[in-house]
């Protein structure tokens, strides 16, 4: 297994229309598959559809695009989103609302304190993001270029982090036996190991700057995909751990009634409806 492989949002618009006729019950799930098992042209039309969200309107009122109501609604729900419980459920859902956003820009086919460095080659060249974060609690409106500092793998940092997301941590996360110890090391281990090692757009908390952001969160979530079907029966439904809600700084026991606010990017749910994926969202991975 190779962490960096990066599972992608697929199916065809027929799937995504059977999962819209029967929220509650899923009758052919939309199958995910690896960016790599995608032929070019497909790829071609993934990276047309992410541009294209910089052509439509906010959905959520502001003077930006809909590209940027994902990292700014990512920035909002920081502190309750991350280190909690609910890391895993809203990001599952978060994803499945930008597979939605691209399929209505055309896309039918498997969805999927430094110097910057900006992106001057390649597809995603001229993009120019709307929303940076400054701290995690501060976000500032202001266009900038698309930038990456990937780690370029010499370094002795690099090198310890890379213990972090190889096949052998990887087989020891899916080990663990409770939802509460397995989040832990998923979310601090590989997940954000992937996030620093890229860095650029995916080091700040507005990271849905970087397309990379949801192929990668696809990735994270089909391993959590993996881990429940191992044992369907206890863990489909097993969540544990704290909570932390809007304006409050005091963590409370999980729940799946939790709810799963997106800000007005689309409607906000609860974390049982989301914490199986063969239900509403009406998904699988290819393997």
């Amino acid at each position: 297994m190779h962490f960096l492989r990066l599972a992608t949002f697929a199916g065809l618009t027929a799937a995504a229309v059977t999962r819209r006729q029967d929220e509650q019950r899923c009758v052919d799930p939309v199958t995910r598959v690896e960016w790599r098992d995608l032929e070019p042209e497909v790829q071609q039309t993934y990276i047309n559809a992410v541009l294209c969200l910089k052509t439509k309107p906010s959905r959520i009122g502001l003077n930006t695009s809909l590209y940027d109501d994902f990292p700014y609604v990512h920035q909002k729900y920081n502190t309750i989103i991350h280190h909690v419980a609910g890391f895993l459920p809203w990001h599952r859902y978060f994803g499945q609302v930008y597979e939605d956003a691209l399929r209505e820009c055309g896309y039918e086919g498997a969805a999927t304190g430094q110097t910057i460095r900006c992106v001057d080659s390649g597809p995603f060249s001229k993009l120019r993001p709307s929303y940076i974060a400054l701290s995690v609690t501060e976000v500032i409106q202001e266009e900038h270029c698309f930038f990456r500092s990937l780690t370029d793998g010499d370094t002795e940092a690099s090198r310890i982090s890379a213990n972090f997301y190889n096949a052998t941590y990887i087989d020891i996360v899916q080990s663990e036996e409770t939802f509460e110890t397995y989040r832990l090391k998923l979310e601090g281990g590989p997940h954000g190991t992937i996030h620093s090692v890229l860095g650029g757009e995916m080091n700040p908390t507005t990271s849905p700057n970087e397309p990379l952001f949801f192929l990668h969160h696809a990735q994270i979530d089909r391993l959590w995909w993996k881990w429940q079907q191992e044992n369907p029966s206890n863990r489909e439904f097993e969540y544990a751990g704290q909570a932390a809600h809007l304006n409050s700084t005091e963590l409370v026991p999980a729940s799946l009634d939790d709810m799963l606010l997106m800000g007005g990017l689309a409607e906000d749910l609860r974390v049982r409806d989301v914490i199986t994926t063969n239900s509403r969202l009406c998904y699988k991975y290819a393997n």
